[in-house]
């Protein structure tokens, strides 16, 4: 019985190598599969991070403009209030000045503006200060300090609060290009 012993062995032994060339076999080929899957995967992956760094730039890119354009809109709201303030001081200032300069600043304007068949209507809080300037004027209680003159024509509307307007349209921008 030792031959069929030795074959017996033999079965074994060829079965025991075959067992294990199919073990290898599979083990290299699993190997082949999940290198190939992370190879895949590590892909994938550099992929979706450039989209996601292309996505957050483009976030990022959005809010700096955003945050410029903001910071642009603040100063230019800065820029406004500081003009409306120096525009409201300087007519604050108009405003009370001295009664003997206000009247030079009148009759310069009615020497300046007024033609023949004008008249001139002042408010009433001038009709003491401008009486002398201002004889046979007609007052008149809708308007802050100045002068209107009614042409023929047209109206000229001289009252403080009215060039000072006109001072601020005119210098508006030059002044805010001064102020920063």
């Amino acid at each position: 019985m030792q031959g069929a012993e030795a074959i017996r062995e033999k079965i074994i032994a060829d079965a025991n190598a075959e067992a294990e060339s199919i073990v290898n076999a599979a083990k290299y080929k699993a190997e082949t599969i999940i290198a190939a899957g992370k190879a895949a995967a590590d892909a994938h992956t550099r992929e979706q991070q450039v989209i996601i760094d292309g996505y957050y730039e483009g976030v990022i890119a959005k809010k700096k403009v955003a945050t410029e354009l903001e910071c642009k809109k603040l100063r230019l709201n800065e820029k406004r209030r500081v003009l409306d303030e120096i525009f409201k001081t300087a007519l604050d200032k108009l405003s009370n000045m001295d009664a003997d300069k206000y009247r030079r600043l009148i009759k310069a304007m009615l020497d300046k503006h007024r033609e023949k068949g004008d008249k001139v209507i002042i408010s009433a809080k001038d009709k003491d200060i401008l009486k002398d300037v201002c004889a046979g004027a007609e007052v008149s209680g809708d308007f802050g300090k100045g002068i209107i003159l009614e042409g023929l024509s047209f109206d000229k509307n001289l009252t403080l609060e009215n060039e000072i307007a006109s001072m601020k349209g005119e210098l508006e921008t030059e002044i805010g290009r001064l102020i920063g």
